[in-house]
């Protein structure tokens, strides 16, 4: 019975013992095949991983070169419509400068012609005469049918009566209430350089004129003769023209004495009244000095500070510039030639006690309004209570 039991226990062992064995050897397959799996599943999961960044990679290089190429396209659009709204600009100016130059040849053939205001009357001059020739000054001779011609047709300035007392704006206009816009065709100032350079050449500083180096000069003095007769005054600006007949003045006075020479006196020619004489083919007329002065000049500037720029070739008219008056330096000069002839003792001798001054502002009071006013402009004495008095005039040749 003992041994029975001995044997089924020994047999239980063995059987336990065989049972735990297959279940070692099972567990010892078992764990290699569970590692292989894992390690299969780590890496599928890796090639996943890599496809999926490769993608991801692709797809952003794809997008990024989308953003480009869309940024590029936006870029070159606006250039391009820059370029567009740039050419549309040029036509569209180019067109507004077309419609303009149509627009002022159609005005400038409408305008009108431009005459000149009424007659002006010269003042005769009864005491002019001296005491020793019984000369007058210049003076404007009786109307003729000549006369009422010029004074018919006088060009009206294109600026403003102030002009003369504001720098100079040549060659352009202002276009005023209830005027026509004027052309905008521009035309270039006359000019003046080859006078400028004979009175250079042939006058001093103070004014003293070499007439015969003119003459030897005569082609040159004829060829700046024949600018002026070919100039269209009408298309100047106010201080272009009044430069202009400035120069004209001076420069036929050159040729009319250098035409007489020699002469002593200028009164000598034409019977005392070399002024009135017409000779003088200027603005598509036929002119005197008198004409130029006295029809020209004083009515039409209004400015009596000429009367020290004209000069009559006599040895007490304000001297000779010796240079050619221009637009640029109009106001300047104006001033100048006039505070220079006013204070200088062989025209004007100025006291508080006595005021002997030129002929000048006997002849041409009118321009000037109160002489003791005017004077005081450009003097630094006190001549309120100076006794008025005019000097002798000397009619010898400014030489």
């Amino acid at each position: 019975m003992k041994y029975s039991i001995l044997k089924v226990v020994a047999l239980s062992l063995v059987l336990f013992s065989c049972q735990e064995a297959k279940k070692a050897a099972s567990s010892t397959k078992v764990e290699p095949i569970t590692k292989q799996v894992e390690s299969q599943i780590v890496e599928n999961r890796q090639k996943q991983e890599n496809t999926l960044t490769l993608e991801d990679n692709k797809v952003s290089r794809a997008v990024i070169t989308e953003t480009a190429t869309s940024v590029t396209e936006k870029s070159q659009a606006v250039v391009n419509a820059k370029k567009v709204k740039d050419s549309s600009g040029e036509m569209a100016e180019a067109k507004e400068s077309e419609m303009r130059v149509v627009e002022s040849r159609v005005v400038e053939s409408k305008a009108p012609k431009t005459t000149l205001p009424d007659p002006v009357v010269t003042e005769t001059i009864a005491s002019g005469k001296t005491q020793t020739d019984n000369i007058i000054a210049p003076a404007t001779a009786p109307k003729t049918s000549e006369d009422q011609k010029i004074e018919a047709v006088q060009v009206t300035p294109r600026q403003t009566e102030e002009e003369v007392a504001q720098p100079a704006k040549d060659s352009k206009t202002e276009v005023q209430k209830g005027q026509k816009s004027p052309s905008s065709k521009t035309t270039l100032p006359l000019s003046h350089d080859l006078f400028d350079e004979l009175l250079k050449k042939h006058v001093s500083v103070d004014g003293k004129v070499n007439y015969n180096g003119f003459i030897s000069d005569m082609g040159k003095l004829d060829e700046y003769l024949s600018r002026l007769t070919e100039a269209k005054v009408a298309d100047f600006s106010r201080n272009e023209q009044l430069a202009f007949w400035i120069n004209a003045y001076n420069a036929y006075t050159i040729k009319f004495v250098t035409d007489n020479w020699p002469v002593s006196k200028i009164t000598d020619l034409e019977g005392g009244k070399p002024w009135d004489k017409k000779w003088i083919k200027l603005d598509g007329r036929t002119l005197s000095l008198n004409n130029i002065e006295n029809d020209i000049i004083r009515p039409q500037f209004n400015e009596p500070r000429i009367h020290f720029a004209v000069n009559c070739a006599a040895k007490s008219c304000p001297p000779l510039m010796n240079k050619a008056w221009t637009s640029s330096s109009l106001k300047r000069d104006l001033k100048a030639r006039a505070k220079a002839f006013i204070n200088n003792p062989t025209y004007n001798q100025i006291s508080s006690e006595t005021l002997s001054i030129s002929k000048i502002f006997e002849w041409y009071a009118k321009d000037f309004g109160d002489i003791k006013t005017y004077i005081s402009q450009f003097s630094t004495t006190e001549i309120a209570k100076a006794e008025l008095k005019y000097m002798e005039y000397d009619w010898s040749l400014n030489n």
